[in-house]
C-alpha cells in the first residue's frame, strides 16, 4: 500500500496549516501500518501451522468444545472418507461404530470442561473402519501452556490425532542377526539349519 499526499502548485509549498493537519493523520497512519504488520505475521505463523500438520501422516482434528471440527490436515480428510474410521455429521467428528461415538463424545466433552479425567497427556482410543482396518486415536486437550495458543486461533479445545495402528514387526531373522551379532553368512547358516529342522 501507498500512502501520498498531493498539493496543487497553486497552492505552492506545504504551509504551517498543511502540516499540522498532516501532523494529525500521520499516527493513525502508523498505526495501520503496524496492525497490518500484526495481521501478516498472524497469517503467516496460521499457514506454517497448516503446512506443518498437512505433512503429517496422522490426521489431525481440531475441535471445540462441542466436538465441532474446526480444523483438519489433509490426512485428516482422507480419514472422513465414506467407510473411514472417523464421519463428519453435523459438522461433528464421531464414529459409524455407536460405542466409539460415544467415547468420542465423551472424551471432546471433557477435554472442553477442562476435567482431569483427561489429563494433560490425553487420552487414548481404539477405532475401526468398515474393513475392520485398526487405527488409533489421541484426544490432547489444548487447555494448558502452549497449547492453548496452538487452539486459539480455531476456538478447539482439543486435538485429536488418528493414525493407522499397524505394528512394524521386523522378520524373525533379522531380529536374531541384531540380537546375536551374527554376519550375513552366519544368519544364513542358521536359517538353513532351521529350515532343516536341525533345531
Amino acid at each position: 500500500a501507498m500512502f501520498g499526499v498531493f498539493r496543487h502548485a497553486r497552492h505552492g509549498m506545504a504551509d504551517d496549516g498543511a502540516k499540522s493537519r498532516l501532523a494529525l493523520l500521520v499516527p493513525h497512519i502508523r498505526r495501520a501500518v503496524l496492525i497490518g504488520r500484526v495481521l501478516e505475521e498472524r497469517s503467516y505463523r496460521a499457514a506454517s501451522l497448516g503446512d506443518a500438520c498437512d505433512g503429517l501422516a496422522a490426521g489431525v482434528f481440531l475441535v471445540d468444545a462441542a466436538g465441532s471440527l474446526a480444523h483438519a490436515n489433509a490426512s485428516g480428510h482422507e480419514l472422513l472418507r465414506p467407510g473411514g474410521p472417523l464421519q463428519l455429521r453435523d459438522n461433528r467428528i464421531t464414529s459409524a461404530n455407536r460405542d466409539a461415538a460415544t467415547a468420542i463424545a465423551e472424551m471432546i466433552a471433557a477435554a472442553g470442561r477442562g476435567d482431569t479425567a483427561t489429563g494433560t497427556r490425553g487420552v487414548s482410543l481404539p477405532l475401526r473402519d468398515r474393513d475392520g482396518v485398526p487405527y488409533a486415536a489421541h484426544l490432547l486437550p489444548l487447555s494448558s501452556g502452549a497449547r492453548r495458543h496452538a487452539g486459539a486461533r480455531y476456538a478447539a479445545t482439543a486435538a485429536l490425532f488418528v493414525h493407522k495402528a499397524d505394528i512394524d514387526i521386523p522378520a524373525a531373522p533379522e531380529v536374531i542377526a541384531r540380537t546375536f551379532e551374527l554376519t550375513l553368512s552366519e544368519l544364513r547358516v542358521m536359517m538353513a539349519i532351521v529350515e532343516v529342522g536341525g533345531m
